[in-house]
């Protein structure tokens, strides 16, 4: 599973934090390109993405990583 995101957003925090209390394993991306684009245009990238085999979650919803990871 990969998730990607900027380390400081507390949206990321949350997911990082949900993932980590049920001990799913994950690689956390913090690309300098995607941080860049999102300073620029912030509003346009719900954060986090994570990427688990096909599936793909953006933004952090509790119920929707239960169902889903």
């Amino acid at each position: 599973m990969k998730v990607y995101g900027i380390v400081n957003c507390n949206t990321v925090k949350a997911a990082r934090a949900w993932l980590d209390k049920r001990k799913l394993g994950y690689e956390f991306v913090d690309d300098k390109s995607a941080i860049a684009l999102m300073r620029e245009k912030p509003t346009v990238i719900k954060r986090p993405v994570v990427e688990s085999g096909e599936t793909l979650l953006s933004g952090f919803d509790e119920a929707e990583y239960a169902k889903k990871l």
